[in-house]
């Protein structure tokens, strides 16, 4: 069915709610009526497809109990049809873990964990999402506006989960995890301070393939950005000590996370020459170690700091002056 046949919205621009529970139906409603301009329109998920057939919603909010699947079935029904796979879903859930909302991302779909959400929280929510949905990154920023989960550190510095479930994605898309990913990844979790069900988490997602989902870095510093893909070419690396062959996926990589090109052969050509000395740990990859190893050499590499490289390197020169656009650390 083209978008011309599509049938015209029985309410345009309107606020489909999916929810099974009268209270939580409720609550939803009166959070449309604070933060939505437009009609609210309920649905259950055994009738969903038949709402769906009157009409194409401005925004999807769908509630999930204690489902398997955590609600991503609910929005892959959303999805198949002709003309909704661009219509903003946001799924909220008391029981959603990152593993969850992980998979719900890679479905399309905004998803949050609320225990004990009310009126003003959903409100917020729908606010959030509906602008951000409309935002428009400029081409030169690393991640699209389209993106369902953004990178934001802690106050601490500390990275999120969904940083090393990014990796994760990564290393798979090879078709089989390499050996010295989890307990690197499980350490590097315990460095950053994740609590027991992010490091349960991550054991289940190495424990089989989870998909490669676009996400938003463009809060994180320049420093974090180079840790993250120094760390997905150190799990490309296995036991050798240069990378084995071409990777499209690291590639996809170093843009997801907004690192530059110029920046992407100083940061290999530096975990190589550590390999290569034998000074970089076998089975971890800690961002203290990062900080106090790697790092400093990466800048120097990059023309950050007198260079103390030798004629042999395999660092590819540039002018300071073309960089420095690429290195400025973000706000």
């Amino acid at each position: 069915m083209s978008a011309s046949q599509l049938p015209p919205p029985r309410h345009a621009g309107h606020l489909l709610v999916v929810a099974d529970e009268p209270s939580v139906v409720e609550l939803f409603r009166r959070a449309a009526e604070v933060a939505f301009d437009g009609d609210c329109v309920t649905t259950s998920t055994t009738t969903l497809d038949a709402t769906l057939r009157e009409g194409r919603p401005a925004l999807a909010l769908v509630h999930v109990g204690a489902r398997d699947d955590a609600g991503s079935a609910l929005v892959s029904r959303i999805r198949t049809r002709a003309g909704f796979d661009r219509v903003p879903v946001v799924v909220v859930g008391a029981l959603l873990g990152a593993l969850n909302r992980w998979r719900l991302a890679a479905a399309g779909a905004f998803a949050l964990a609320l225990p004990s959400p009310d009126v003003d929280t959903v409100a917020t929510v729908l606010e959030e999402t509906a602008t951000y949905a409309r935002h428009a990154v400029a081409p030169a920023e690393p991640s699209r506006g389209s993106s369902h989960l953004r990178l934001l550190c802690t106050p601490e510095g500390h990275l999120p989960i969904e940083a090393l479930l990014l990796l994760i994605a990564g290393a798979w898309s090879g078709g089989t995890l390499p050996e010295n990913a989890l307990p690197a990844l499980l350490d590097a979790a315990v460095e950053s301070g994740l609590d027991l069900d992010a490091l349960d988490a991550l054991e289940h997602a190495c424990a089989a393939p989870i998909p490669l989902v676009d996400v938003d870095a463009s809060d994180l510093f320049d420093d974090a950005r180079w840790y993250l893909y120094a760390f997905a070419l150190w799990i490309s690396m296995g036991a050798g000590d240069v990378l084995p062959r071409f990777s499209p996926t690291l590639m996809v990589m170093a843009h997801t996370l907004g690192v530059a090109p110029r920046m992407r052969p100083v940061i290999q050509s530096a975990l190589e020459r550590q390999r290569r000395a034998g000074a970089w740990h076998a089975i971890t990859f800690r961002r203290s170690d990062f900080d106090a190893m790697l790092l400093p050499e990466i800048r120097r590499g990059a023309g950050l700091t007198p260079s103390t490289f030798t004629g042999d390197d395999d660092v590819i020169e540039m002018p300071d002056d073309a960089m420095l656009d690429d290195l400025t650390p973000r706000p």
